[in-house]
């Protein structure tokens, strides 16, 4: 007994987890806590929904049989759609009864939240039946992969209100491509077709689906009707959050795994872990924490990895998609006045700035900048405006000084220029590097 409320708890914390990643999700109008964990707790008993239609499905001889056709379009079926279906249901009635989702995003976090809840369910079962050794790969790829599924169906709500999208059929594709996606994740644990290359499938697979949910995050809060250019993800924090949080759920799935069995099954254990979810855990909680906010923007949805290998002087380099820019720092002078200090000694600048940060411009491949207006100009330079200036945060070495203060790029705009979209950093004046200082308040 002790040892089931120690999983329901280890269950419990997992759903934690990932509703606490949702709430900070919701950048722009942040939903109460009590939608989201009512939605989570309806999600909790949608499993019974598919325990009351599995008899029926059961009926009709549709079953796994070892074929590898078969047991596919069960994985699809008779798996993915009927859960999907189950887990969309709390959305469906928190539309109609709370009304609460007046932004894109909405629809996806209440999905997640109702997927969550199912995950929670699924996991207590799952670690009661089969140890709570699997808890830690649980929490990364199970209940992160329902939700994915289930953010999916979701998505056609975002599209059909708020793209305009009318599209006849358009909530039967999203929610067959849940099913697909559900399905295919499903098939090769299932199947033997692949022997003991079906986990890393299912793992490959799992990889194009985070980066389907990423981008559709993305597109949902770009779209937001209370989209603010003062607000931005803080990614590293974001990150820094998860991977703590991971950190407890090893050491409490540790606990539990030393009183049930040895020490030396934990250390077998956490070697597990290391090789098997490390990897996962860090790829998955950088590219979900790394968001590019670009008002209006739909991007498109790609299947591809959240990762690339790039060959840079013939060394390989690892890349996590999404945005790496890390603006938060910078993004808090958004509407304020501050200062602009030279770093060298030989400055062109002479001497600190006053300057007020009126906007935040997206140029050539989206790179963000911010329009500043100096309180006292520039002595007159040839070809060059003097009294706005843009910046951008320093992308290599050293984002922040020692103190925390954005390191940037100090850029002058020919006379008479209107940056826009196809805007480079070389159609710009570069005069040196500076950081910025809040100004104390009085």
């Amino acid at each position: 007994m002790t040892l089931f409320i120690a999983e329901i708890v280890g269950g419990l914390f997992i759903g934690f987890i990932w509703l606490n990643y949702l709430r900070q999700l919701d950048l722009f109008h942040t939903e109460s806590w009590k939608y989201l964990l009512l939605v989570f707790a309806a999600g909790m008993l949608t499993p019974l929904f598919v325990l009351a239609v599995g008899p029926y499905v059961d009926a009709t001889g549709f079953n796994l049989n070892g074929n590898w056709l078969n047991d596919f379009l069960y994985s699809v079926f008779g798996i993915g759609f009927i859960e999907e279906v189950a887990k969309i249901l709390p959305i469906l009635i928190a539309m109609m009864i709370f009304r609460v989702a007046d932004e894109p995003i909405d629809y996806l976090i209440f999905a997640s939240a109702s997927a969550l809840g199912f995950a929670t369910t699924e996991n207590i079962m799952y670690f009661h039946t089969h140890g709570s050794e699997i808890m830690v790969s649980r929490a990364i790829l199970s209940a992160l992969g329902h939700m994915v599924d289930t953010s999916t169906v979701a998505y056609a709500f975002v599209v059909l209100k708020f793209r305009k999208e009318n599209r006849f059929l358009l909530f039967g594709f999203f929610l067959l491509t849940a099913a697909l996606m559900h399905g295919i994740y499903d098939f090769f644990l299932i199947s033997n077709i692949l022997g003991p290359l079906g986990l890393v499938a299912t793992i490959l697979a799992y990889f194009v689906f985070i980066e389907i949910w990423a981008t559709m995050n993305n597109n949902a809060l770009n779209n937001s009707p209370h989209f603010s250019k003062h607000r931005v993800f803080n990614g590293p924090r974001i990150q820094k959050e998860l991977l703590i949080y991971f950190g407890i759920l090893i050491a409490y799935q540790s606990i539990i795994t030393f009183f049930k069995f040895d020490l030396g099954t934990v250390a077998v254990n956490l070697i597990i872990i290391i090789l098997m979810n490390l990897f996962i855990l860090m790829v998955v909680s950088l590219r979900i924490s790394r968001m590019k906010l670009v008002p209006g923007r739909w991007n498109k949805i790609l299947i591809r990895f959240p990762f690339s290998v790039e060959m840079g002087s013939g060394i390989p380099h690892f890349r996590v998609h999404g945005e790496s820019f890390e603006e938060f720092e910078i993004n808090s002078y958004m509407g304020h006045e501050f200062y602009i200090i030279p770093f060298s000694r030989k400055s062109k600048l002479n001497r600190k700035h006053k300057g007020f940060m009126e906007d935040k411009l997206f140029l050539l491949n989206d790179e963000t900048y911010y329009k500043v207006r100096l309180e006292q100009p520039l002595p007159p330079m040839a070809g060059f405006q003097n009294d706005v200036v843009l910046l951008r945060a320093r992308i290599k070495g050293a984002k922040t000084t020692s103190k925390g203060n954005p390191i940037c790029l100090f850029l002058l705009m020919h006379e008479n220029q209107q940056p826009g979209a196809m805007t480079r950093l070389k159609d710009l004046g570069f005069v040196e590097q500076v950081y910025l200082e809040k100004i104390a308040s009085e």
